[in-house]
């Protein structure tokens, strides 16, 4: 009997943005993951193990005007024989009121490849990021499902473990 089990998951990823101004923003994200295939057994079964899975999104920030940005994406996954792709964008409802806080609403609706409709209200305040998803079922499911979706709720907060250099940000002032 095996009562202790160890294993290691390795994983890469890289992301690169581009921004000309202070209000667009260009990203692409590239990940691998399970690059080792780490078994999944508690036996020696070689054949039970967590595929590779890679990762591949874009998205770009469009800034409409000072209130409202649209942000069309894109991601497509790989594992195994499995693929997954889902498009889409969100709406964003600027409610900033001062020039170094971030806070806005937004609205997500998605497609995700031959499976599902994906609504996604969310919440940002500076770091913090607060959400909801609901999927529609559209795939041969919906028979059973009766067309209900997952819901997820999460919270998030980004930050940066390694000190970076803050770029300055000039503010004109009008000169009278």
């Amino acid at each position: 009997l095996l009562d202790n089990l160890n294993t290691y998951d390795i994983s890469f990823g890289a992301l690169w943005q581009y921004s000309k101004d202070d209000s667009h923003l260009f990203q692409v994200n590239a990940s691998a993951f399970h690059l080792n295939e780490p078994s999944l057994s508690f036996f020696d079964d070689k054949t039970l193990v967590l595929h590779r899975r890679y990762l591949l999104s874009m998205n770009y920030l469009f800034p409409y005007n000072d209130l409202y940005s649209i942000r069309p994406q894109i991601l497509f996954q790989n594992q195994y024989n499995n693929n997954e792709l889902i498009v889409g964008g969100d709406f964003i409802f600027n409610l900033s009121d001062a020039i170094f806080t971030t806070q806005n609403l937004s609205l997500g609706l998605f497609y995700r490849s031959n499976d599902a409709i994906i609504i996604s209200p969310k919440y940002r305040y500076n770091n913090f990021l607060a959400g909801l998803s609901y999927d529609i079922n559209l795939s041969k499911l919906n028979k059973v499902s009766h067309t209900y979706g997952g819901v997820e709720l999460w919270l998030s907060y980004a930050f940066s473990p390694v000190s970076y250099k803050r770029t300055n940000t000039k503010i004109p002032c009008p000169t009278f």
